[in-house]
């Protein structure tokens, strides 16, 4: 599980308003869609292939009116045949619902929902929560959290690493990391010292650093006068800082809760509950992967800010 949603659109003349109501439906459900659209159905195949190996799409649009004299009837038996696990919405705007329905029932293709073009977006929508729904297990989401914290570990490291490169910032980043982790009473001050003996790469790969550290030192490091005077003030980082600011409480208290929590079948579906009484309800999930994913892109842009070429110019690098 992860927090992209995959879509395989094959339509030749969407609108900005269509493909905008398709993102907002997604982020809705605490979900980043991806989108690969084809203006027909010339290479499902070489799709299919992709489809088999990584499971790229958990959706398929496909229009009636393609491109080249494209019909999306056809398209959709085709379809079927190669993703025969993946749900499809065919659609159109040139036949009520019932026409539609007929051209599928003729090409005696199954698991495909029918919307006219005016409400398609809206039941796109829909199948995307529905498909959600099935995400909505605490195995997933404890995967989910991990795989979040993980990412965003990779990118605090890189941050801190590429700031690391500025003579003024290293020792205050090396500084900040001996004061992080000697402060935590749950690290290993011994494994931790001879991991120093690396320099800055050393200490940043120390497994005594952990999550909450990378957090705290990128968070101080991009906060420093010095920093300010090597790389300059920059509005968008300042953003980016205020996006993640709860990155403790968002994400990875909310990993540690997954973590401990179990979850029993009851008459009203899966139930979750934390020994120490955090309880995280199914109803809270798209909330919780939406606000993983604000965290994560806020600090994706951190990392891309302070490793760009204008900044390293600014900094006299």
């Amino acid at each position: 599980m992860n927090l992209k949603f995959g879509l395989l659109w094959l339509e030749d003349q969407y609108s900005p308003a269509e493909l905008d109501n398709i993102k907002n439906a997604a982020r809705a459900h605490g979900f980043q869609i991806e989108i690969v659209n084809r203006p027909n159905g010339d290479d499902l195949k070489e799709l299919s292939v992709e489809q088999e190996r990584h499971y790229p799409f958990d959706l398929i649009l496909i229009d009636l009116d393609l491109a080249a004299d494209g019909n999306g009837a056809d398209e959709a038996r085709r379809a079927r045949d190669l993703f025969p696990a993946t749900p499809i919405l065919f659609y159109s705007g040139k036949k009520n619902r019932d026409g539609l329905v007929q051209l599928i029932q003729e090409r005696q293709v199954e698991g495909v929902f029918i919307s006219h073009r005016n409400d398609f977006t809206k039941r796109t929508g829909e199948l995307i929560g529905h498909l959600a729904a099935s995400f909505n297990r605490l195995p997933g989401m404890r995967g989910l959290a991990a795989r979040v914290v993980a990412e965003c570990d990779d990118h605090y490291r890189a941050i801190l690493t590429t700031l690391g490169k500025h003579s003024d910032l290293e020792a205050k980043i090396a500084a900040l990391l001996d004061e992080e982790v000697q402060n935590a009473q749950e690290r290993s001050v011994k494994g931790y010292s001879s991991d120093c003996k690396g320099g800055l790469a050393g200490r940043i790969g120390s497994r005594a650093v952990t999550s909450m550290t990378l957090h705290k030192v990128a968070r101080k490091i991009t906060g420093y006068e010095e920093f300010r005077q090597l790389c300059g003030a920059s509005d968008a980082l300042a953003a980016a800082r205020r996006e993640c600011k709860d990155y403790t409480k968002d994400v990875l208290e909310v990993r540690n809760t997954l973590g401990h929590a179990l979850e029993s079948r009851t008459d009203n579906g899966w139930e979750i509950a934390n020994p120490k009484g955090e309880d995280i309800t199914v109803a809270r999930f798209p909330q919780i992967r939406e606000t993983f994913l604000v965290n994560l892109e806020a600090i994706k842009r951190m990392l891309d800010i302070v490793t760009s070429e204008s900044l390293l110019d600014e900094s006299g690098s």
